[in-house]
């Protein structure tokens, strides 16, 4: 919700180059997809960049992957080449990528690139935040729309917050599901 709320903010639709893996990069993927198909929702287009497979999972495709092909969204290897995105995008929406994106590519865009972080930062800044929340018994947790940093996970500028309570019992799975949608 809070990446959706952002692009209907912009002053133009946005040509916007997505970054993710997993499921919870797929649910903000889909409402991204979706919305750039209607008029006046702040988004013009989505292409993919996704990371390479690890051999260990050579056979399954990660789940951002599989959703683009499924709907025949463009994908791009990361790293991709500069020549690719230059002057292609106006900006990127990084969902559990799982790599630090280097400041030349970070550049090449005209606005800055956006993050989608499950936790309510700066608590679980970083890898695993759903784990963290968990293990710690919290009961609030929530997605948080921050600006990219140059270098560091996590650490740019908070642009939007949307707080939850933490369902009594659930796991990472279903948090993150909550927290999806």
């Amino acid at each position: 919700l809070c990446l959706e709320l952002f692009f209907v903010k912009m002053p133009h639709p946005c040509r916007t180059l997505f970054l993710g893996t997993d499921e919870f990069s797929v649910v903000c993927l889909r409402a991204l997809y979706e919305r750039s198909k209607q008029a006046g929702s702040g988004i013009s287009s989505v292409e993919v960049v996704t990371l390479p497979r690890k051999k260990q999972d050579a056979k399954q495709a990660s789940a951002v992957l599989q959703y683009s092909r499924d709907n025949n969204i463009k994908r791009h290897t990361w790293p991709p080449l500069a020549s690719e995105i230059l002057g292609r995008f106006d900006t990127a929406a990084v969902v559990s990528f799982g790599a630090l994106l280097p400041e030349y590519f970070l550049d090449l865009f005209p606005l800055p690139p956006v993050n989608v972080h499950p936790s309510l930062l700066p608590r679980w800044r970083g890898a695993a935040p759903l784990a963290h929340t968990i293990l710690a018994g919290d009961q609030r947790t929530g997605v948080t729309l921050l600006q990219v940093s140059k270098h560091k996970f996590d650490a740019g500028p908070i642009l939007m917050q949307e707080a939850m309570e933490v369902r009594q019992g659930c796991n990472v799975a279903e948090l993150s599901d909550d927290l999806a949608h």
